[in-house]
């Protein structure tokens, strides 16, 4: 997580976001861009854990 440059803070901010729905590798899953850097992290649906949190300039689809 801090390897890619997202604080305990950051992670927060970008879940009071409304995230965007997408197909995970095991299941339905939801991706939060922090409003301020852009990045996002990606949220299992099922169970809310977080597996994935994006570094700069990660690119999605």
């Amino acid at each position: 997580m801090k390897q890619r440059g997202w604080s305990d803070t950051m992670i927060r901010e970008a879940l009071q976001t409304t995230p965007i729905a997408v197909p995970g590798k095991r299941g339905p899953a939801l991706r939060y861009v922090h409003p301020q850097t852009g990045r996002s992290l990606v949220v299992d649906a099922g169970s809310g854990k977080i597996f994935h949190v994006g570094g700069d300039g990660f690119r999605y689809g």
